[in-house]
């Protein structure tokens, strides 16, 4: 029955914004659309961070500069850029709270 609500619950966790989850043996992962959004923990950051604090992997960041798929750790999230994220399902919170305003779960 678990397996059954996870993708309903993905979902939820982010809003809706899950594109895919995928099963890699015992883990499922998440590919997941978000938005850094003004005043936000990621806003600012670089993209490296925000791997390393949600055990996440950009995949394609469309900014300012166009879109750039598997961006350089270096490069900055800035306010109003869209992420495609692949995330451990047990880490939506997280990123989705580091991408929007008004949620802290960052480390």
């Amino acid at each position: 029955m678990a397996a059954l609500a996870a993708p309903a619950f993905a979902a939820a966790a982010t809003g809706g914004r899950v594109l895919a989850n995928i099963a890699a043996g015992a883990a499922v992962l998440a590919v997941v659309r978000l938005r850094v959004e003004p005043g936000s923990q990621a806003q600012g950051r670089p993209v490296a961070e925000l791997e390393r604090a949600a055990s996440s992997r950009v995949l394609l960041l469309e900014g300012g500069q166009g879109p750039s798929w598997r961006p350089p750790g270096g490069t900055l999230l800035e306010a109003g850029a869209e992420l495609v994220v692949v995330v451990p399902r047990g880490e939506l919170r997280r990123v989705a709270a580091m991408t929007e305003t008004g949620l802290h779960t960052y480390p």
